[in-house]
């Protein structure tokens, strides 16, 4: 059995699974990590065109030089695990493993096509919104946030794909690469494409008082269950000063997440 996934962190969560608990199961786990919720989706899978995303996204990183190369590196690693997949799914089954994170939704539809051309025998596990527990209810964002011993468990939730199926979530994807909105979520049981702004409001929401970038940074990922990381919402502040919507009280020329912001009030 092929495991597929859309996310680093959750291809390590299942290699261990793997290892640890589903040892009769030799087969390799496949990430398939294109952030493809984020910018141009028109000419996937294009290498040069995703790692223009990947670059734009990583450029107001202090430690942009240092990251360049592992993305790169890392871009071309997932190329190769979609090559493979495409080849081994002809002969293998695949179990997809997909949450509602719009990279890992997007990354679903985008494969629809390949793995429908494969023939491939295809299932799919998908993270429950919500879960009771002892204390409640647990609402997990995405796979990663799973332990990888209860990973097992999920498979009782497994469904099977048709090929009709396939087809479906493949013309879905290729009306979004027609559509090639700069942003995708998920939002009302769908994936929708956006303006890039759409997260500005929530960001904005954060910015309290007189901060570095950092701390709006980290606060905007810790108070909002949104699949976007830093390199995104960097750029979206960086946007909102441009724009006169973020004021800029103290700058700082080698690194744009220690410079101090504030909200503009009088801007509408």
């Amino acid at each position: 059995m092929l495991e597929v996934c859309f996310d680093l962190s959750v291809e390590g969560l299942l290699k261990s699974a793997k290892n640890k608990f589903l040892s009769n199961d030799q087969g390799k786990v496949l990430s398939l990590a294109f952030a493809l919720s984020l910018g141009n989706i028109a000419d996937f899978p294009d290498f040069e065109s995703r790692k223009e995303v990947f670059e734009h996204l990583n450029e107001l990183s202090p430690w942009r030089d240092e990251e360049r190369v592992y993305l790169e590196k890392n871009l071309k690693k997932q190329f190769k695990n979609r090559e493979d997949l495409f080849q081994l799914s002809k002969t293998e089954p695949v179990r997809l493993w997909v949450d509602k994170t719009a990279d890992s939704l997007c990354g679903f539809l985008s494969i629809a096509e390949l793995l429908y051309q494969a023939g491939s025998q295809v299932s799919m596990v998908f993270l429950p919104f919500w879960e009771e527990s002892e204390g409640g209810i647990v609402c997990y964002k995405g796979w990663g946030e799973v332990e990888s011993q209860r990973l097992p468990e999920y498979l009782m939730q497994e469904r099977k794909l048709s090929q009709t199926q396939l087809q479906s979530l493949s013309c879905i994807w290729k009306t979004l690469q027609r559509e090639n909105a700069p942003l995708r979520v998920f939002l009302g049981g769908r994936i929708l494409g956006v303006d890039d702004c759409f997260y500005d409001h929530f960001i904005l929401k954060r910015l309290t008082k007189e901060m570095r970038v950092s701390e709006l940074i980290v606060s905007t990922l810790v108070n909002f269950d949104f699949s976007i990381g830093d390199g995104f919402i960097a750029q979206r502040i960086h946007s909102m000063i441009r724009d006169g919507k973020i004021k800029l009280i103290q700058e700082d020329a080698e690194n744009f997440y220690q410079m101090v912001i504030c909200k503009n009030q009088f801007k509408r």
